[in-house]
């Protein structure tokens, strides 16, 4: 009938066969950000209100940058603050414009795709997000805190501390929206599949400034100055960056720290008593008074969940990164064999976020191949309702994990929940504490006997 609408979603091939189905049908094509700004610099366009036709003759439209998207505090926010910080304008009394929009979708794509700003060269719209989401986040706590609005104060003038965070806020929304470890390839004979930016987390460096989730206080993490003041890899010596602060902003900063156990630079993590480890863990979570054993006693123990569980500074990187993603609503799909602490991690993250309370907020799939999209659909409605009681309860997080979710043809279901926040189609509720992670193994290309073998087992998936 005259109202049907059918829609054809489509993979761009090299195979003819699908082309040539392609040209007769009318299509709009979604270009990526960078495709977009090369289309407007080659139309001489500032901005585009919706779709484009491009070719008269032909009825396909083009869909560049949304204009709701742009208008958002989402891109709007990062793109203020990155055009200043790149400008070198002091930041200390600058703050989002909500009604000083930037001047147009061009403007804003140049600056967001800038090589200083974005880790990838050509991401998708999908990764762009990620990243934009992170630092809107970041840059949001930024301007809460009352650390980075001190500039009124007479010790604080000029030392431009809101631009060296900001420095810090655009290097973690790079790391944390971006790939973190390599994958691992174990087939024989195989070329390791193509993934772009693809770095070995252990093998990188990682300085942070976290902004702890009272939304107020900061802590530095792997934070090394040397006494020329160059941020420096604590390991090797390296120089990751020449003149990172000011000598008056070093010593403002010492001095401020004077009286915390924990120091702010320098801070060799491994070899802090578990107490304060495990304090710096909760400064950041925010947790850190749920898990007192003495709840009168802000300075007393904490209660470790597990003690048996040991926290190197490894495994607290990962932990934080694995939070801070969360919060941003970004993937977290965790990697490595059966038996190498996937689940145990997450369980220790879940246990410090409950602080004791009875409550379960971590739900654990176990995926196999019978797993079907039906059960995964109720199970996730439960969860939904398991998170509500939660947070009526005060535990602000409930994690569902996906343990071996490459083992079920099923995946597609699971990439829903995980990227598009859909169940069955349906809209996760945005006020859900419920987060999603997965855990896989490693890549193996399996031998046409192995997938018979499976198929016939009823593991359809390979």
């Amino acid at each position: 009938g005259p109202e049907d609408l059918y829609m054809f979603e489509m993979t761009v091939t090299d195979d003819v066969s699908k082309k040539e189905f392609v040209s007769i049908l009318p299509k709009t094509q979604c270009l990526s950000p960078l495709q977009s700004l090369n289309k407007m610099n080659q139309l001489n366009l500032e901005s585009t209100s919706g779709t484009l036709q491009l070719d008269i003759g032909s009825s396909d439209l083009f869909q560049l940058l949304d204009d709701w998207h742009f208008k958002s505090p989402s891109m709007q926010r990062p793109t203020q603050y990155l055009q200043r910080f790149h400008a070198n304008e002091n930041l200390d009394e600058f703050y989002y414009l909500p009604d000083a929009l930037v001047k147009s979708h061009k403007i804003c794509l140049e600056t967001l795709l800038d090589s200083r700003s974005c880790p990838l060269q050509d991401p998708s719209y999908g990764e762009l997000q990620n990243f934009i989401n992170f630092l809107n986040i970041q840059l949001e706590s930024c301007e809460n805190s009352i650390f980075t609005n001190l500039s009124n104060q007479e010790d604080w003038a000029n030392l431009r501390f809101k631009n060296f965070v900001v420095k810090f806020m655009i290097h973690m929304a790079k790391d944390f929206s971006t790939r973190s470890i390599e994958i691992s390839d174990e087939s024989l004979g195989k070329t390791q599949p193509e993934i772009s930016e693809r770095r070995k987390w252990e093998s990188s460096h990682h300085p942070y400034i976290f902004f702890n989730n009272d939304g107020v206080t900061m802590s530095f993490f792997g934070i090394s100055i040397d006494r020329n003041h160059n941020l420096i890899n604590p390991d090797t010596g390296e120089v990751l960056e020449k003149n990172i602060m000011s000598k008056n902003l070093y010593e403002q900063l010492k001095h401020q720290n004077r009286q915390d156990q924990i120091p702010i630079f320098n801070m060799n993590f491994d070899n802090l008593s578990e107490q304060l480890k495990l304090r710096v863990l909760c400064r950041v979570l925010g947790v850190e008074t749920e898990n007192l054993k003495d709840p009168y006693n802000i300075d007393g123990e904490l209660v470790d969940p597990d003690p048996s569980y040991k926290l190197t500074s490894d495994n607290v990187k990962k932990l934080l990164a694995i939070y801070m993603r969360m919060k941003a609503n970004i993937p977290v799909v965790c990697m490595g064999e059966t038996g190498c602490g996937k689940t145990r991690m997450i369980k220790y993250l879940c246990d410090l976020i409950r602080g004791g309370k009875p409550d379960q907020n971590m739900i654990v799939i176990k995926v196999h191949g019978g797993l079907t999209p039906e059960s995964i659909k109720n199970k996730v409605k439960r969860a939904i309702d398991v998170a509500r009681n939660n947070e009526v309860n005060g535990v602000k997080l409930t994690v569902m994990f996906f343990d071996e979710a490459n083992t079920t043809s099923a995946i597609g279901t699971i990439k829903e929940l995980m990227v598009d926040r859909l169940n069955d189609g349906e809209p996760i509720p945005k006020s859900s504490t419920l987060q999603f992670i997965c855990a896989v193994n490693p890549y193996r290309t399996h031998s046409e006997t192995m997938i018979k073998k499976l198929e016939n087992a009823g593991l359809g998936y390979h």
